[in-house]
C-alpha cells in the first residue's frame, strides 16, 4: 500500500466502497423483491422484508461515523459555548460569582444531550455520504432463462461478498487485526469494534433474507 497521510481515511474509503456497492444490490433486490411479492401477506415475506431494510441500516452504520477525535472537538465546541453563552449572560445581569459558575454547570449539563444528537444525526449524515449509489454502479442483467427469486438471491449473495471484503478490508487495517485469524479472536474483535460489529449484523440480516427467501419459494408450490 502507498504511503499516504492519513490510512485511517483510506481504510475507511475503501470499506465504504465495498458497502456502497453492497447496499445498490440490496436496493436492487428490494425493489424486485417488492414487485415479485406485490400483494403477498405471508410471514416469510414480512421477515424478508424487515430483514432487507435491517441490513441496508446496518450498512450505512458500519461506514464508521464521525472519529473519536472529530467527536471530542464537536462535543468541546458546543459544549464550551453554551456554557460561555451562560456565563455571559450572568455576568451581563450582574449575579455573583457563585450563581455564575452554578449557571454555567447547568447550562453544560444542559447541552449535552443536544450536542449528543446532533454529533449523532451529523455522523448519520457522513455515514449516507459515504454509502451512496457508486458513481458507475455496475449493470444488473439476469441471464436469460434466470427466475426472479433465483435473480434476488443472486444479487443478495453478491452482497454478501461484498460484506465480507469490507469485512477483510477492517480487520486487515485494525490493530488488533491479528487477533481475528481464529473464530474465537474474531468474535471478539467483533464485540469490541463498532465498525466490524455493524457488518456482522448486515450479514446477518442478509443471511435471515435469503433463508426467508428459500423457505417461503416452496409455499407457492403447495398454494
Amino acid at each position: 500500500m502507498a504511503v499516504v497521510c492519513d490510512p485511517d481515511a483510506v481504510a475507511r474509503k475503501d470499506v465504504s466502497g465495498s458497502l456502497a456497492l453492497m447496499r445498490y444490490r440490496v436496493e436492487t433486490a428490494t425493489v424486485r423483491f417488492a414487485r415479485m411479492t406485490g400483494g403477498v401477506d405471508h410471514p416469510l415475506v414480512e421477515t424478508a422484508r424487515s430483514r432487507l431494510k435491517a441490513a441496508d441500516t446496518a450498512a450505512i452504520r458500519a461506514a464508521g461515523g464521525l472519529s473519536p477525535w472529530t467527536r471530542t472537538w464537536i462535543g468541546v465546541a458546543g459544549l464550551g459555548a453554551a456554557a460561555w453563552a451562560a456565563a455571559a449572560l450572568c455576568d451581563r445581569v450582574g449575579l455573583p460569582a457563585g450563581w455564575t459558575i452554578a449557571v454555567a454547570v447547568a447550562a453544560l449539563g444542559g447541552a449535552f444531550w443536544p450536542v449528543y444528537a446532533f454529533t449523532n444525526a451529523l455522523a448519520q449524515r457522513v455515514d449516507r455520504r459515504r454509502t451512496k449509489r457508486p458513481t458507475s454502479p455496475p449493470p444488473i442483467a439476469a441471464p436469460a432463462g434466470v427466475g426472479p427469486a433465483a435473480e434476488i438471491l443472486a444479487l443478495l449473495r453478491m452482497a454478501r461478498d461484498d460484506l465480507a471484503a469490507a469485512v477483510r478490508r477492517r480487520v486487515a487495517d485494525h490493530r488488533f487485526g491479528r487477533v481475528a485469524r481464529t473464530a474465537a479472536g474474531f468474535d471478539w474483535l467483533r464485540r469490541h469494534d463498532p465498525q466490524l460489529f455493524w457488518l456482522s449484523l448486515a450479514d446477518r440480516h442478509l443471511c435471515q433474507v435469503i433463508c426467508s427467501i428459500e423457505a417461503w419459494l416452496p409455499t407457492l408450490d403447495e398454494a
